[in-house]
């Protein structure tokens, strides 16, 4: 079983997340971590969606597209 974030702690659970992580949110889109950096001591990562929208968003931003589905934690993961 993948596992799902939910949308309570959907934004810090997306951040913690490694760059390269793809998950699905509940319309069944595809995201994918684009890059991680840090702010005030906190990690924070660039989400964009699968399918070619060049546009760069944060997981604050996406948050209330809950509950994601993780799919691969890292590009470099089976």
């Amino acid at each position: 079983m993948k596992p799902v974030i939910r949308a309570k702690k959907g934004a810090a659970l997306l951040d913690s997340l490694p760059a390269g992580a793809v998950v699905l949110d509940r319309n069944g889109h595809a995201w994918q971590q684009g890059g991680i950096y840090r702010f005030w001591g906190e990690q924070h990562g660039y989400w964009y969606r699968s399918y070619g929208d060049d546009s760069e968003v944060t997981a604050r931003e996406i948050a209330d597209l809950a509950p994601f589905t993780v799919l691969h934690p890292r590009k470099d993961q089976p």
